[in-house]
């Protein structure tokens, strides 16, 4: 029994240390929810915010971020996709009412309890627009910059 302890705190502590330096701020709600989601995750980076952590790692070769409260629980993830994965209606719609702009990133999230949207940069006369897009494909902007 003592050799299984000690055995399921060494891999305790490797998975751990595998993690960046803030991993001692995280809460352990979010790594134990982490761990079991994402247990091929490599190169997990932890970042804890006044409101939020984020993890940062790959998955399958591909980038993504995970966002918990700062008390552990779920927000969603998030990666970025290809402008042509939008919905078809978001297509459609983008490319009539935001003519001459530039779509800079598309970023696919996937929120806890509000669901799936996309959120796309576009850039016109060095003015930036976040649009958010619901996955039926209705465009609203979340935030001008």
């Amino acid at each position: 029994m003592k050799k299984l302890f000690v055995a399921l705190m060494a891999t305790v502590a490797l998975t751990v240390s595998a993690f960046a330096a803030d991993v001692n701020k995280v809460s352990y709600r979010a790594i134990k929810h982490f761990t079991a989601e994402f247990k091929a995750a490599e190169n997990v980076k932890w970042e804890v915010k006044e409101q939020f952590t984020r993890a940062r790692f790959m998955y399958d070769g591909i980038p993504m971020e995970i966002y918990y409260s700062t008390d552990g629980e779920l927000i969603g993830t998030s990666r970025l996709v290809q402008f042509e994965s939008l919905p078809t209606r978001a297509l459609v719609s983008l490319k009539e009412r935001y003519k001459g702009y530039d779509f800079a990133e598309v970023i696919y999230f996937e929120h806890a309890q509000e669901g799936t949207h996309f959120y796309i940069t576009a850039i016109k006369d060095g003015i930036k627009k976040v649009l958010k897009v619901d996955t039926e494909g209705s465009v609203s902007v979340f935030t001008k910059y």
